[in-house]
């Protein structure tokens, strides 16, 4: 029929959200490009789904933010509807956003301090190029890492008063974590603006292996890896760092429709191993006296 369908140990999984931080996965995969290129929601979906990995608390604090945003949009757009305003109806749902809003900026805001130490350290390892890394988390209003919440919450309400006429006006919410964005720079330039393709690869390579090794130490298990059609999109040397990078990492899966960088970089055996996939079947490859054999064909 072509549906998805989840499960765990055998177990039929309901809803996907509740497997969400059992077992860290670390992905990268073409789509990925759109942290670096792509829209502020790129970025913090990224960040989002790292800290929801980390925390099943930040996860339920986000669902309840999206109801709440969901809630409050839906009010805004019947009043622009109406061209009619209610302030004491959003009083709740201001206060609620506020709340919920706090909690989620607090905690971008301090996992991007330690984050960036990371990713800096980790392109240096992958290009010898002395280019040096920054991320940015930036907000409205603005808020840094030891900023209490009920600081947080409250300047976001104030923000919300400074922009009811306008939200009225175009029926949507402006204020909270869903407009905040994380801004990429290369030794203080704009990486979306100006930095050229190989740059770009190099940032978001050097962005998934800091989210793994911040998974590994924060959670104290080592994440699986996968690595989803991402070498036809690297140039040779960007290819052979990735794969030595890797190489030490523990459990990884690798899709790919060319073999040839694993050639000299990846021994087959019992460790490494090879399955042939067509049709949605998967078959294990032996590989012995240098010759192949699909099991089962």
């Amino acid at each position: 029929s072509g549906e998805k369908v989840f499960s765990v140990n055998g177990v039929r999984v309901e809803r996907l959200a509740s497997v969400i931080g059992q077992f860290p996965v670390v992905v990268l995969s073409p789509e990925n490009n759109a942290i670096t290129f792509g829209a502020p929601s790129d970025r913090r979906k990224f960040i989002d789904l790292l800290l929801s990995q980390l925390s099943r608390a930040y996860f339920e604090e986000l669902l309840e933010y999206r109801h709440v945003l969901q809630q409050r949009n839906r009010i805004l757009f019947e009043a622009k509807q109406r061209r009619t305003i209610r302030g004491d109806i959003l009083e709740p749902w201001d206060r609620s956003l506020a709340g919920h809003g706090a909690r989620i900026v607090q905690r971008r805001s301090q996992l991007v301090e330690e984050f960036r130490e990371y990713v800096a350290r980790l392109y240096a390892e992958l290009v010898e190029t002395g280019e040096t890394p920054t991320i940015s988390y930036v907000s409205t209003p603005k808020a840094n890492p030891n900023e209490s919440i009920e600081n947080i919450s409250e300047n976001i309400r104030v923000e919300i008063k400074n922009k009811s006429l306008e939200e009225y006006r175009r029926g949507l919410s402006l204020v909270g974590p869903h407009r905040d964005d994380l801004v990429f720079q290369l030794n203080g330039t704009d990486l979306q603006k100006y930095a050229s393709q190989g740059q770009h690869k190099t940032f978001l390579i050097a962005l998934k292996m800091a989210e793994f090794y911040y998974l590994k130490e924060k959670r104290g298990e080592t994440p699986i890896l996968l690595l989803d059609d991402v070498l036809s999109e690297l140039d040779d040397a960007r290819s052979r760092s990735l794969l030595s990078f890797i190489a030490e990492l523990g459990q990884t899966v690798v899709t790919t429709t060319d073999e040839a960088p694993f050639r000299d970089t990846i021994h087959w055996s019992n460790e490494n191993r090879k399955y042939y996939v067509e049709a949605g079947t998967c078959r294990p490859i032996n590989v012995g006296n240098g010759k192949e054999a699909a099991v089962g064909a």
